[in-house]
Formats: C-alpha cells, structure tokens, sequence
C-alpha cells in the first residue's frame, strides 16, 4: 500500500515534468500531443493536458485489493470510482444506510468533495464536533477504489464532444444574431454604425470622427474570426477539465493509474503503461472485489467506401483542433452530431452539404426532422437524401487541416477531397469537393484488447458489454459496465453518469436499481433545440438489457400545442415553426414520451422528464402554475388539452 509521503512524492514528480506549450515544448511532446488529437499546443491546450493527461505521469503503488477498479476515464468511469468513497464515508459513520444513500443520489456529484460536504452539513447529518476530526481523517478509509485513464481523462464529453461542440454552438448562435441586425432598418431597432476613415485618419493622424448614420442604408459584413473561435473554445475547456483531472480525484481519495487496463483473470487487471507491454513485470497489477468496464466509444469509420480509409477524413475526435475554417464542408451522416456542427459551421462561413443516408433523424420524431431541416436550409446548409457514397478521392493532403499538423508548419493548405456518390437529387451521380469530411455515422463500442475474454465477460464486438438490469456482465457478476461500451443503452453522457451511480449501489451496497427503470431525455443543441423523452431500456425474455419497443401510434394519444401561439416567443420573435407533443397511454394522462422543437428545448423537457419519472399525469402538468411568460407554458397547453378533452359537453 502506497503511503500518503509516497503519494505526494508521486504527485510531485508528475506536477514538475508537466507540458510545454510550442515553441518551448519538445518534439516528444508534440508527437504525443498529436497523437491524443489535442492540437495546437498552445497554453490553454497545455492546461488541459496537465490535468487528464500527465506528462510521465508516475503511477502509485497498488493497493493489495480494490472494492471497485473503473476502466475507463470518461464519464462513467470517473463518477464510478469517485462518488464510491463518499457514500462509504456517510455507512461507515453510523449515518443510518437510507438516509446515507438518499444523500448520496441527491447531494453527490462527480466533483463533490465529500470532506466539505460532511462539515458544511455536520448538523443536518447529526454529528458531533468530536467526530468531524476522525472524520475528515478517515475518509481515505472507506471503499478502495481506483480509475485506470487510457488515454484522456473526461472522455470524449470533456475532449471532444458536449463541451467542445457548444463553446462553438455559442458563438454561431451569436453569429446569426449579429447578422440579424446587421441588416438595415431591421425591427430590433439595433444598427452598426462602422467609422468612415478620413485621409488624415489614413495617415495616422487624428481627426474628428465621421460616422455612417442609419438612415445611409448600409448594410455591414459580420466578420467571423474562425481561430478566435476555436481559441474561445480550448480557453473554456481548460477551466473545465481540473474537475476530471487526476489531481482532483487524489483529492477525493481515488487512485489514479494511467495506461491502458486489460484484464488479466476474472478477478485481475494489468495496467499497461504507456511505452510498455502487457506481461511487461514493471506493469502494475490490480486485485478487485468488482470491477467496471467504462471504455466509451469511438466513431464509426466504414470501411466499404473506396478511399476513404486514405482521405485525411475528420471525425469528432479531431475536429475541435481546426485552426483554419474550411471553404466546404461535407458531412456524411444526419444524426446529431452532424446537424450540430453542419448549422455552426454554415454560421461561420463553410459551404456545408449533409449527405443523408435514410431520413433526417432516422430514430426520431418524423415532425421534428422536417422543422430541424427547414430551419438548417434557411442558414444555407444544403441536404441531399438517399446518398451512395462511390468512394473518396484525396486531391491534395495539406498540413493545416483537422489532422494535428501545424498549419503555420506546412503553409496553413487544408486538405482537398473529392465524394463521388448518387443521391435521388442527382441519380446520375455527382461530384462534391471539401476541405472537410466529417464523418458522423454513430459510434462503435471500445472493448476490443482489454481482455474481457479471459475475464469471462461477454460481449459484441460492435455493440458492447452485455449486461443486465443491474447493469452487471451477464457471464462475470463481478463486472459491470456503464456507458458507450455496453450494449443497447443509449450512447449520452448523463447515462453514463446515471449508470455509475446504479453500479455503485448494486455492486457495493446489495442494491436492486435497474437500468429499465431509466426516464431518459435527449437533447440535440441545434437552434431550434429537438429534445425528446421516454424509457428507452427494457429487459428482454433472457434477462439482457434491450431497446425498449417503439411507441405504437395506435396505443397513444398525441397532445400538440405550437409554440407560434406562445406570447414569449412572438416576444422574443423566435421559435414561429417550434411545438410540444406530449404522448400518453391510450385513454389516459399517463405520459409515455415527449418531443419538443424549441430554442429552449433542453430546458423544457426536463419537466415532462420529472413527470414521467414521479407517475405524475399530464392533468398534474396542467394544473401546474408555469411562470408567464415563457416557452414552458407550452408544455403546460398540452396538459390543458388533456384536461379539456374531459369536460362534458352540454
């Protein structure tokens, strides 16, 4: 067992051999940098890897056995291995096990230090002063847990993912409010009024200032600065990442290995550390009482596209490191992360055309797919439907692309490609070149080379992890699995989360929590928002985690109300083709699923989220007072038509 002076040791070491931003960093750290797809390395960038991704990061000692081991450093992986420490804490005190578990769920999150949480409510939970002291110093005593981080700590949420693509969400929302009073005479009664340079302001001299007036009818350019943008976003992201940085999770009495974890046995885990190879003796090795798999997942790469494993092709996970905006932007897929970043990009100035295989969220509401497209089209992205994509030339691989090249190195040229395909606008055929192919096809479970064979737990190679409703491997009881690498769960970071809490209570507590009893929102951060809700998990005859069955059009009434009737948002002059559907069982108010087109859709939705949760009908949601006036009010019209469907007629 590592000591506390061997740890701080440790920490030491890896805070003094930490990155370098360019130019002081070393060729090792660039080819590293690069490696991991974090680009450029400039000091916001360096901030991030500091903290989920230590630069010769010295692992600590093993401990003789763990209560949990995490494999993984994402969502999943981090809430499972922290939040099983504080809820231990509360057990151990004396803190009766309800009562301990119901703060847990409610008070914990993954940042939560439980130390402070404990003496802010000392009084709440019933301790004495004399037991703060044993407290605070046994809290390093409760369950043994650790995370083994791959490769990023944070996962794709942190790196690239949630919070990368909404830094840059924001600023092309801003972008398509500027342009909207950057025209003349527009109804907000805003204008620009850009300065009129005179000769002697020309010649560096200071002169009385001249100014175009609103009534010279001049239309001004909004101006985008595409490597501001992206600096905005690697600034932002960096004050985020100490939350899943490894120092914090020392903090919270949680081991930190870095290296890549393959099971060794059904009870044992290799941490392969970087540079070395499994059976390496320096490896260290973790005994565990269970384990979790929280390996995430990666995109989808086909493989049946000709060229396209040569192109120097973009995926979410390098995207985020363009320092120049592409002239043209294809991107093949018409899910959620391609119609997140086609309207941001097409804001910032790209051509962007969506190459759509099967319908517009193929998986969603047939509604909200015609609002979502009719609302991208008028920000100038073109859709084409139907696509066969016959193969990918690469015309010229540049060095200032996605792919972590220094563009100020290789002369700032993105590369050049050309997507031969067919589509039912073109069943003859065309040819489209871009700077930029991103490939958004959905994702494909990380559980290959981690030794789930000799572990003894199944798995499909594609899907994931199979588990049950516990979200426990259906061959090892042992080990669970949370997150993008398990089967048939929805691929979402607050899943993830929500499944490691599930995990921590089943596994060490002897609790019965299902995955089937999940009430699920999801948000596409579009403008408008599309969010929806429901159950999407349910047990199949064996006993395995399933999709639940789709909602059956004849077994559910539909409650619309559009939000073009909605007083804030005629105020706001927003969401004119935007609505709230709300579904119930058949002949009831019993709420069974919710879609919402909105500009603030994500917010909305966690109201019906609640009801549907709680067994509250859509009555109960009408008779509930909304505050006026707001988009929300909305939701509460389709409780009112329910509510009116009742009255009897004279």
């Amino acid at each position: 067992m590592a000591s506390s002076s061997s740890s701080s040791n440790s920490n030491g070491d890896n805070a003094s051999s930490s990155w370098q931003p360019s130019p002081d960093a070393t060729s090792e750290d660039v080819s590293l940098a690069q490696s991991l797809s974090i680009w450029p390395l400039d000091s916001y960038n360096v901030e991030l890897l500091n903290e989920v991704r230590h630069r010769n990061y010295v692992n600590p000692d093993p401990l003789e056995v763990y209560d949990l081991v995490a494999i993984g450093s994402g969502a999943g992986g981090l809430v499972t291995s922290r939040q099983v420490r504080f809820y231990c804490i509360l057990v151990r005190h004396k803190m009766p096990r309800t009562r301990a578990a119901q703060l847990y769920t409610t008070e914990c999150t993954r940042a939560l230090d439980y130390v402070s949480f404990i003496y802010t409510n000392r009084i709440s939970l019933n301790l004495q002063k004399e037991t703060l002291l044993h407290i605070v110093q046994a809290a390093r005593r409760g369950a043994k847990s650790c995370m083994i981080s791959g490769e990023l700590a944070g996962g794709d949420c942190l790196n690239a993912g949630c919070v990368p693509s909404k830094a840059l969400l924001r600023c092309a929302k801003l972008i398509r409010e500027a342009k909207k009073v950057a025209k003349f005479d527009n109804e907000y009664g805003v204008s620009f009024r850009p300065k009129r340079m005179s000769d002697d302001d020309d010649a560096g001299n200071s002169s009385e200032e001249t100014r175009l007036s609103p009534m010279d009818e001049v239309e001004v350019d909004v101006e985008v600065d595409f490597p501001r943008i992206m600096q905005r976003m690697r600034k932002l992201r960096s004050k985020i990442a100490p939350v899943d940085g490894h120092e914090r999770g020392s903090s919270l009495g949680t081991q930190t290995f870095q290296g890549r974890g393959v099971f060794t046995s059904p009870t044992t885990i290799e941490v392969v550390e970087h540079g070395k190879s499994l059976g390496d003796a320096s490896n260290p090795t973790l005994k565990f009482r269970k384990a979790v798999v929280a390996t995430g997942g990666r995109p989808n790469v086909p493989s049946n596209i000709v060229g396209l494993a040569e192109a120097p092709y973009t995926t979410n996970l390098d995207l985020f490191n363009l320092q120049i905006l592409p002239k043209r932007m294809v991107v093949l897929g018409a899910g959620i992360v391609a119609l997140e970043m086609a309207q941001a990009f097409a804001a910032f100035g790209s051509e962007v055309t969506v190459l759509q295989r099967s319908r517009l969220l193929s998986k969603g509401d047939d509604e909200a797919a015609v609002a979502v497209k009719a609302a991208l089209e008028e920000d100038g992205v073109t859709f084409l439907s139907g696509v066969e994509v016959g193969g990918v030339a690469t015309i010229s691989r540049g060095g200032g692309s996605s792919s972590p090249s220094s563009a100020e190195d290789d002369g700032g040229e993105l590369p050049l490609m050309r997507v031969s395909l067919t589509c039912d606008e073109r069943p003859d055929g065309v040819e489209l070149e871009c700077e930029c192919l991103l490939l958004a096809l959905g994702r494909t479970a990380n559980v290959e080379s981690m030794g789930l064979e000799d572990a003894d737990v199944e798995f499909d190679p594609a899907r994931g992890v199979l588990v049950d409703d516990y979200a426990r491997s259906v061959s090892n009881p042992n080990v669970y699995a949370v997150g993008d690498c398990v089967a048939n769960v929805p691929r979402l970071t607050h899943v993830s989360g929500e499944m490691a809490k599930v995990v921590v209570q089943n596994s060490l507590f002897e609790g019965q929590w299902k995955l089937s009893s999940f009430v699920v929102p999801a948000v596409m951060y579009t403008d408008p928002e599309y969010a929806t809700v429901g159950r999407p998990m349910s047990p199949d005859e064996n006993g395995l985690v399933a999709p639940a069955p789709n909602l059956d059009p004849d077994e559910v009434d539909v409650y619309r109300a559009e939000l073009r009737h909605n007083d804030r948002a005629i105020l706001d002059s927003s969401d004119d083709g935007g609505f709230v559907k709300i579904f119930c069982e058949k002949g009831t108010g019993r709420i069974v699923g919710c879609a919402i087109v909105s500009s603030r859709a994500g917010e909305m939705i966690n109201e019906v989220s609640l009801a549907i949760k709680h067994g509250i009908d859509l009555e109960g949601v009408g008779r509930n007072i909304h505050s006026y006036p707001t988009l929300g009010e909305t939701v509460m019209g389709c409780g009112l038509q329910y509510i009116n469907s009742k009255w009897k007629t004279f």
